[in-house]
């Protein structure tokens, strides 16, 4: 029964009719593993997500097999992939060498990762914050040459766990630079510390929309001090349109102090019960994503 039918109309939020819910479980999800996960597990989860609703899913990173073994296989599974119409996939692609493998796979999407810290950058990348921005440009003009868009990450954007507090204006700054060396018509902005709060993610969400006004704003949400779910509905109702995440929470930040958790992002079955729950179209049916969790997640040897 609608509020309206009850007699209980009310003042009701001012939320968008639908968002895009990006799933990351087979990359960032899976990147913190300790075993690398078969290929074709892999390609299954991918295509019952699919099957779910998610039109939009984050499959892979193209890094040297060296620094992340998890997905040495980036290139096979890209080649043994079946698309299906309509769905977007997406890789990480960090730096120009990786640029070159993202042309031959084909992808729609390429995520270009930039975290607002030097000291996070160096010892994620071994690179510095402008270093890395250069390379985006570079990796985003071969992306234009290949027919993909680019969707720039920015990670670190509030607080990062090595500097502290990332003021407003360092964050603005270095997103401005990589919009200029990227021209991406979207952006994510990642809680990577998940110690974020629901006011402060409303404030920088505005901000960034007031700066950038044609650029799509999305969120990509820990959730280490348990305010994830709150921290998106905050940021929706500041204009964010598009929230990241992965089944039961699974993954994280490889380069924090503390280690590599199993679990640390926002949880993508929590996201799509809260948007339905409240009216938001994201056009993934619940109880088959709920499925996928308890067909997919047990086999990857976490409870």
């Amino acid at each position: 029964m609608t509020p309206e039918a009850d007699g209980d109309a009310g003042p009701s939020l001012p939320l968008p009719g639908a968002v895009d819910v990006v799933d990351v479980t087979a990359r960032d999800g899976l990147q913190t593993l300790a075993e690398p996960v078969p290929t074709a597990r892999k390609l299954a989860l991918i295509g019952d997500l699919v099957l779910a609703g998610v039109r939009r899913l984050e499959i892979t990173s193209f890094v040297r097999a060296d620094v992340v073994p998890q997905f040495a296989d980036a290139d096979a599974l890209c080649a043994a992939l079946e698309r299906r119409p309509g769905v977007r996939y997406r890789a990480l692609v960090p730096n120009p060498r990786g640029a070159e493998r993202a042309a031959a796979a084909g992808l729609d999407e390429w995520l270009g990762l930039m975290t607002v810290s030097d000291t996070y950058n160096l010892k994620n990348q071994n690179r510095t914050t402008a270093a890395v921005v250069d390379d985006l440009g570079r990796v985003a003009e071969r992306a234009r040459d290949a027919g993909a868009a680019v969707v720039l990450a920015v990670g670190l954007a509030r607080w990062c766990p090595y500097e502290g507090r990332i003021p407003h204006a360092t964050t603005l700054g270095w997103i401005e630079r990589a919009l200029a060396a990227t021209g991406a018509a979207e952006l994510y902005l990642s809680t990577s510390t998940g110690i974020d709060d629901p006011a402060e993610t409303h404030r920088l969400v505005a901000l960034v929309g007031a700066r950038f006004p044609g650029v799509v704003v999305g969120l990509h949400l820990h959730d280490g001090n348990g305010q994830a779910l709150a921290c998106a509905l905050a940021g929706l109702l500041a204009g964010a349109r598009v929230v990241e995440g992965s089944l039961n929470g699974l993954g994280g930040g490889l380069r924090m102090p503390s280690g590599m958790a199993l679990r640390g992002n926002a949880a993508t079955e929590d996201l799509v019960q809260m948007l339905g729950d409240m009216g938001v179209a994201t056009g993934i049916e619940l109880a088959a994503l709920v499925e996928v969790v308890r067909r997919h997640v047990p086999a990857l040897g976490v409870p």
